[in-house]
């Protein structure tokens, strides 16, 4: 089953802070089993943590199991308590698969 998102899920440092690996993995993966929730469908998921160049940690996410688009909700459940997300789809994201990494993996 190919993947059809890519998601980055940071934290903003005024609301969440220490980011650390352990809550960046820990709210990742509420995040993510949260989707099959919000879409009433089963959903494929995994996420990975990364330390960024500041230190602070943040989660890459890949979702299948998604019929059309994503919406609004999981976007904005994430910005509400966390920080930043940006989602892409996984044709878009796999085109992007060529750019030097920018982050150290943690876990």
């Amino acid at each position: 089953m190919p993947w059809q998102f890519f998601a980055t899920l940071t934290f903003d440092p005024k609301r969440v802070f220490p980011a650390d690996a352990m809550l960046a993995s820990k709210e990742a993966f509420w995040w993510c089993s949260q989707i099959g929730r919000l879409t009433r469908r089963p959903v494929a998921w995994l996420y990975s943590v990364e330390r960024g160049r500041g230190g602070s940690c943040h989660a890459h996410a890949l979702l299948a199991g998604i019929a059309g688009d994503l919406g609004h909700a999981p976007a904005g459940m994430w910005q509400k308590g966390h920080g930043g997300i940006h989602v892409r789809r996984g044709d878009e994201a796999r085109r992007a698969d060529s750019e030097p990494p920018r982050a150290q993996r943690v876990v």
